[in-house]
This record gives structure tokens, sequence and C-alpha cells, in this order.
């Protein structure tokens, strides 16, 4: 080989090739044995780098210096495949800007059915109908008030925002309180939201329903809870600590006629109050809050 070629093993497979493409298909047209031997020819082109393909020409015009016909095979010039995503991208770019209208809509059509491309709504499109209605029934809003969809889109940062810090401070307390409970979220707020708006799961979007409604449930039984802790644990002392509530237990217990009620009274107090430490307080609150919110968030996660 006279050229400059890098690979002398794959000059002699393909030579081996185009000879037994030449004897199997020595029956068929010429054109029919052009096209399979400029393909079988391309074929080993795309494993050769582009400064050593000249080389491999050359290198094949030895072994083959006359065809069984005059006329020459035309090889197509190979196009070197993109190095990566972005030279594909970049390369897709290129062509589109040559398309009409037409094939560059088809394309992006194309594209959307692969997974790679979302239908994004164009700048200032109205909101769907059955969209802004639903959101004037929300916010109280007459029937057909405007609805800035920037000042909307805004809007849903906001209370993204919102609902996300809202469900880790209700987690984080309940966790606090109830350390040992069986009690899980789950959907993550932030997640969910993340997950709908990148095109995933049902256009109603239930995970989203779903996680808000978690937190929602969470926030009302911590708040609900706060009233009966402060409820329950007055009735429970109440009748024990009360002045009146100690007289009677005093007077039912009998006691000697040389200490006065009132000493006895005082007494009876001391021996009620030994447990009722910071930490039973703490602890009994607890209690009470766990024994109510604990239900409750049962029955909404079913």
């Amino acid at each position: 080989m006279s050229g400059n070629g890098e690979n002398p093993g794959l000059l002699a497979a393909t030579a081996h090739r185009l000879r037994l493409v030449q004897a199997d298909m020595a029956d068929q047209p010429i054109d029919v044995r052009h096209q399979c031997l400029a393909e079988e020819i391309e074929r080993a082109l795309a494993s050769v780098p582009p400064d050593q393909r000249p080389a491999m020409l050359e290198g094949l015009l030895e072994r083959f210096p006359v065809w069984e016909e005059a006329e020459p095979i035309v090889i197509e010039k190979a196009i070197d495949p993109p190095a990566d995503a972005d030279a594909l991208i970049a390369r897709l770019a290129e062509l589109a800007g040559a398309m009409a209208p037409a094939e560059r809509q088809a394309l992006s059509a194309k594209l959307s059915e692969a997974g790679l491309a979302s239908e994004a709504v164009p700048a200032g499109a109205p909101l769907a109908d059955d969209v802004a209605a639903s959101l004037r029934k929300v916010l109280g809003l007459p029937p057909g008030a405007a609805v800035d969809p920037a000042r909307l889109a805004r809007l849903v940062v906001l209370l993204a925002g919102f609902a996300g810090q809202m469900e880790q401070v209700a987690w984080t307390t309940w966790r606090t309180f109830a350390p040992r409970s069986e009690l899980r979220r789950d959907v993550e707020v932030r997640r969910g939201l993340a997950e709908y708006l990148a095109g995933q799961g049902p256009a109603d979007g239930p995970a989203v329903a779903q996680a808000l409604q978690g937190v929602r449930g969470l926030l009302a039984a911590l708040i609900g809870a706060v009233g009966q802790v402060s409820r329950q644990f007055g009735e429970r002392h109440q009748a024990r600590l009360s002045p009146a509530g100690i007289e009677a237990a005093v007077r039912l217990e009998g006691g000697s006629l040389w200490t006065g009620l009132d000493a006895r009274c005082w007494h009876k107090y001391v021996e009620l109050a030994q447990g009722l430490d910071e930490a039973a307080i703490q602890r009994e609150i607890t209690e009470i809050l766990i024994a109510y919110a604990e239900p409750l968030l049962g029955e909404l996660k079913r």
C-alpha cells in the first residue's frame, strides 16, 4: 500500500469482503452491484478516522486497479456523527434554520412524542377556560374577571414555597411530639409539585392533591390538638388540685382532732402535687396531643 494507512488489517478485511460481494452479486444488474460495493466501502470508512480515509481508499484502489465495469462507483462522503448531545442539538438547530415553518412544526411534534420537548404555552397566552373558572371560584372572583397569567405564575412560585415550608414545619413538629409514631408522609409537596410541572402523572394532579391534603390534615390536627390539650389538662387537674376538691378529699379521709382543716388540706395538696414537675407536665401534654391527633391523621390518610 503506497498511502499512509494506519490499519492494514482493516484494509485486508475490507478487500476480502468486496471480493465476496463481487462474487455473490455476479448475476445482479450493474447498478445493484455498484450500490452494494459502495455500501460496503462506506461501512468500512465509518470506522476510520477522517485523516486516514484517503489512504484507505488509495489502498483499495491498489488492490482493485480495474473494476469489472468502466462506470465508477460513487461513494458519498461520510458524515461524522456528533460527538455529544450538545453537538447534536447544535446540528439540529442548524438544520432547522433552513426548514419551512411546517417542517419545523412537524419536527417539534416528533420531539414531543419522543419525550424530548414539551408543548410550551406561548408567552401571553390566555388561561384555559376551565382553569380560569376554577381559580375564580377558589378566590371568590366574579364570573368573567380577568386573570393575569404572568401574575398567576409569580403567585404559583410564592405558594409553592409557602406550602413546602409549612410542610417542613408541620412534620418536624409532629416528629418532635411523636418520634415513635408510624405515621409518615406519602408524598413530599415539593417533589409532587416538581413532578407535576415536569409533565409526570395525570393532568388533574392527584399526587399533588394528596400531598397538599396531607399537609392540611396534619396542620388541622396539630392546631385542633392545642385546644384539646388545654381543656383535658385543665379537667384532669381542676378536680384533683382545686381548693374545693382537696377539702372534699380531706373530709372524706377524716383525720386527727389535733390537726386543723387548713393544715390537713395543705398536706393533701403537697401529697398530690409531688409528681407534678416540669417533665411530668410536658409528658402529659404530649400524651394528650398524640391521643387526639394520631387517630385523626390516620382517618385522613385512608
